[in-house]
């Protein structure tokens, strides 16, 4: 862990490949959510998807205490992963996380905290998977199906980690729609002015 803090993911890394199979059972989700981390953070998104899916598929009760409450590894990793598919435009693979967590996203929420560790809020699940789901959709220019996802969450509440910065949902489902208004506006306007 101390090579984390470091943020070191090279010997965390090293260190995590070599001990995973022979970890107490107890730890290894919390080991395979940090690991996840550290692939999307090197930029290797394959191998933290296969990891996420792996986690999604085989941790169904692992809880972690890494950030210092005890919460669920799925639904972490499922956070996790939806927030960088949907930075990479990529709604097919969060449609694939939401199928993986469809019975538990309504109930299980995610705790959102600052970059200090201090809880914010807890929001339900499903909601960040949406939002996520409609951030991949617009940049994967489908700005229709974003709107739909967005109006959809536009009544919703709870906080959402967007670009390394703690938003209120619904403020930043606002902003995400002015957004994707304003381009529309543009284009519109280069194509009839």
């Amino acid at each position: 862990m101390q090579y984390l803090e470091d943020g070191d993911c090279g010997r965390f890394m090293a260190v995590a490949k070599r001990d995973l199979d022979g970890m107490d059972e107890a730890e290894k989700g919390g080991v395979m959510y940090l690991m996840c981390r550290c692939y999307f953070k090197d930029g290797d998104y394959d191998k933290g998807k296969a990891l996420i899916m792996d986690i999604l598929k085989t941790r169904y009760d692992a809880v972690t205490d890494l950030l210092g409450d005890r919460e669920k590894v799925r639904t972490l990793a499922a956070a996790l992963f939806a927030g960088e598919a949907g930075k990479r435009g990529k709604a097919e693979d969060v449609k694939e996380v939401q199928a993986a967590v469809d019975k538990d996203s309504t109930l299980d929420r995610l705790l959102v905290r600052d970059s200090e560790g201090t809880l914010v809020s807890r929001t339900k699940l499903s909601y960040v998977l949406r939002f996520h789901e409609a951030q991949a959709y617009k940049n994967s220019d489908r700005a229709e199906q974003a709107l739909s996802i967005l109006k959809e969450l536009s009544f919703s509440s709870g906080k959402i980690m967007v670009d390394g910065k703690i938003e209120g949902l619904r403020e930043a489902v606002d902003s995400m729609t002015a957004e994707i208004t304003a381009t529309a506006m543009v284009w519109f306007k280069r194509l009839f002015v």
